[in-house]
């Protein structure tokens, strides 16, 4: 499982730094009542315009909060968010602000909670979802940012609960509706989100 320390950021950071002497940019930070810095960031020294790395901290100690590079104040590249703990909560990658490839969010334990991929700003592929436990959850797929397409959901023993398909973010046609001992319990048909039982398993 990929985590995103912020050691090997810092890193970078100091690099970034070094060069910033070189160069029409500045390090910039902003201190909170108390002097703590809660953000730092490299800036054109005339214009203030953000260009480079960026970097937020929590209020209430020094742990590393977000991380994520600048072009002329417009989000590019890697941006992170982090737990208190230093371990990723969200990993996204932006292309000008816009998000592009890519995304996944972890619980706090480090399990991946979803993951999904971005194409000019939409959601588009398979989502994927997990429990805490690292279980699958559910698995559907995006189109256009909308739900489109077959989708399973999941009790956390790995039986189905769900099954159906989506068309532009709606439930359509059969839906089927599983126990937790992944025997059919019932059908249903669903037009335009709505759905309507066709069968139940008696008890």
């Amino acid at each position: 499982m990929m985590n995103y320390r912020p050691t090997i950021l810092f890193a970078l950071l100091t690099i970034l730094i070094f060069s910033c002497k070189k160069s029409n940019l500045e390090v910039h930070r902003n201190l909170d009542d108390n002097g703590k810095v809660v953000e730092e960031y490299t800036r054109d020294i005339n214009t203030h315009v953000k260009q480079g790395l960026y970097s937020r901290f929590y209020e209430n100690s020094e742990a590393l909060a977000e991380q994520a590079t600048f072009v002329n104040d417009t989000l590019d590249g890697l941006h992170v968010y982090y737990f208190e703990t230093g371990d990723t909560q969200t990993v996204a990658k932006m292309s000008m602000g816009i998000f592009e490839g890519p995304f996944r969010e972890y619980y706090p334990n480090g399990q991946v909670m979803q993951s999904y991929n971005h194409i000019n700003g939409k959601i588009k592929g398979t989502f994927y979802e997990f429990y805490e436990s690292g279980a699958k959850k559910g698995v559907l797929e995006f189109d256009d940012n909308n739900e489109h397409g077959p989708f399973v959901e999941y009790y956390e023993n790995g039986n189905k609960s769900f099954e159906g398909t989506y068309y532009k973010g709606k439930e359509a046609g059969e839906l089927l509706e599983y126990n937790e001992a992944g025997e059919l319990v019932r059908k249903a048909n669903c037009e335009n989100g709505i759905c309507s039982t066709t069968w139940k398993k008696e008890d």
